[in-house]
């Protein structure tokens, strides 16, 4: 009986000492076009400035091809730089994954620039994905 009890205090140790943590929390939508987006709910902050810094994960449809990129592109990870004041974004990092979800290439484009026109290279347009990301993201930080 008490090797029993032993062995079950061991292993509850173990458990507590070696089980692992999620790094990362997802949250899924759908994109537009059918896609599923998946937000990194751990990765959703806001900065001093205002701006929302998030990852989302798109999974696509139909992979596709890309020049230079020698395998079908399924899967890409974005990390995302939204100025809600200006309603613009920027892109600060772009992973491109194939189907098993090995990484293919990875971008990062820093955001250290002064001028807005190319830290939040692009409008954030009314029913798009990045506005829904934006949606999710303001939902996630009022909790």
């Amino acid at each position: 009986m008490k090797k029993v009890l032993y062995l079950s205090v061991l292993l509850l140790l173990c458990n507590l000492l070696y089980s692992q943590t999620a790094k990362e929390k997802w949250i899924t939508l759908t994109g537009k076009t059918g896609n599923k987006i998946l937000i990194d709910q751990k990765s959703v902050s806001q900065n001093k400035d205002g701006d929302i810094i998030v990852t989302a994960m798109e999974e696509f449809l139909t992979p596709f091809l890309l020049e230079g990129i020698p395998e079908e592109i399924q899967k890409t990870s974005t990390s995302y730089l939204i100025n809600i004041k200006l309603l613009r974004y920027g892109i600060t990092q772009i992973g491109l994954y194939n189907s098993k979800g090995k990484e293919l290439k990875k971008y990062n484009y820093p955001a250290d620039s002064e001028v807005t026109d190319y830290k939040y290279g692009w409008p954030l347009l009314k029913d798009s994905d990045q506005e829904m990301i934006l949606n999710k993201c303001q939902e996630i930080l009022k909790k």
